[in-house]
């Protein structure tokens, strides 16, 4: 009994971690591997009754966005499917509550994120060099190409903040194994052709070299930049790196030219010039309420008949303009927008407050300031909500390190069997 006992602890555990990895190969089975921790989280939600400090700044986070939707249909009208993609946050905030009443150990959180960067990086090698494919869409096509590649690079860094921030007891290999993992999970990125995601590291890499406790070195400083300028240098030289900003380049260059042109629009980067400037012009006309999320898709369809959109855009769900924010401006208006604002300020300040000296607290902590930065720089050039398995990935990269901050820093007291390492 006291075996099925500690191995019912470990359960929740062993989820999580699996689910990681699994999410980059079959993101399908990985939402079903998650939905135990979800029923779970809502069980005990239900019996405790009771939220701490921790609990309440998530729950409004998780809350924010998913309120102004249910807003945006009681103003407009809309079916409980626009509740769906959003309310993964919700389902992030059950899958937090389980994993931080059950725990959730530094050790298991960075072998799931160190194992799920080198599935993205096998992916990747197997699309590139045995497919002969320009772009990696996953195992058999189980992903778009850009969030696969946006979160293929988040796992990297999340891998190299393994490496960089050394547990109270350090572990050589782990270390070592996270550093390949980063240096894996960046190049899956590079070879998925996923310009957006590529945006963010300058942001990302001196944020982490930033909460690293090497920062103050001047060896390390130097040797920061020394890999800075050597990621710099690796990319560039890459062919399929090279010929994605060269298009990229000449994409915008045409439509800064002829911005009424259907083919200077029908382009990855005219595509999203003309939907930004569209979706200002929505939020212009309409700026408390936006047009509403029902309406967008009659809206956009009848820009694409008069021209001033591509006839690709018809294939995007809802309101995704690939932004994020011009799309809760234009479809919900100031207050979709304040929501997603609201969003990202709340959760800077929740992982910001816990960068302590414990080791644990700070590295869970950095880790969720880079999920944060992350995907709010994705979001500029695709959306939070944009597919299925992107959004799986933003609920797992947000609940975990916030339950592992639950356990290292709330002190709550739990069973000795809870908690694997």
């Amino acid at each position: 009994m006291p075996a099925a006992r500690a191995m019912l602890g470990r359960l929740p555990t062993l989820l999580a971690t699996v689910a990681l990895p699994l999410l980059m190969l079959l993101p399908v089975a990985a939402g079903w591997l998650t939905a135990p921790l979800i029923l779970g989280g809502l069980v005990l939600a239900l019996r405790d009754r009771r939220l701490n400090p921790l609990d309440r700044e998530l729950l409004l986070l998780t809350s924010l966005i998913p309120a102004s939707v249910l807003l945006d249909m009681a103003v407009f009208g809309g079916g409980a499917n626009l509740l769906e993609r959003p309310g993964y946050l919700l389902r992030g905030f059950l899958v937090y509550y389980t994993l931080s009443r059950f725990g959730l150990s530094r050790t298991a959180f960075a072998w799931g994120i160190a194992a799920a960067a080198l599935t993205a990086a096998l992916l990747a090698l197997h699309s590139a060099l045995i497919l002969h494919e320009a772009r990696v869409f996953g195992f058999r096509g189980h992903w778009n190409a850009v969030p696969f590649g946006n979160f293929s690079l988040l796992l990297g860094i999340l891998s190299l903040a393994t490496a960089l921030l050394p547990p109270a007891q350090p572990r050589p290999a782990q270390r070592v194994t996270a550093a390949f993992a980063g240096l894996a999970g960046l190049t899956a990125s590079l070879l998925s052709g996923s310009r957006g995601g590529w945006l963010s590291l300058p942001l990302l890499l001196p944020l982490l070299a930033w909460l690293s406790p090497y920062s103050r070195r001047r060896g390390w400083q130097v040797a920061v930049a020394g890999c800075g300028l050597a990621v710099i240098v690796t990319a560039i030289a890459l062919p399929n790196v090279r010929l994605r900003m060269a298009e990229a380049v000449d994409e915008i260059v045409a439509y800064r030219n002829h911005p009424q042109s259907v083919e200077s629009m029908n382009t990855s980067s005219g595509q999203r010039l003309a939907m930004w400037r569209w979706g200002l012009e929505r939020f212009a006309e309409n700026p408390l309420l936006g047009v509403g999320i029902v309406n967008f898709p009659r809206e956009r369809a009848a820009a694409v008949a008069r021209g001033q959109l591509p006839p690709l855009v018809e294939s995007l769900k809802l309101a995704n303009v690939h932004n994020e924010l011009i799309g809760r401006l234009a479809s919900s208006g100031v207050v979709g927008g304040a929501s997603l604002i609201g969003f990202w300020v709340l959760g800077w300040r929740l992982f910001r407050r816990r960068l302590t000296g414990d080791p644990d607290q700070r590295y869970f902590a950095t880790c969720g300031l880079l999920v944060l930065l992350g995907t709010g720089v994705f979001s500029m050039t695709e959306g939070l909500f944009g597919t299925g398995p992107g959004c799986k990935a933003l609920m797992l990269l947000l609940a975990l390190p916030a339950a592992g901050l639950a356990q290292s820093s709330e002190r709550r007291p739990r069973p000795a069997t809870a908690t694997i390492d």
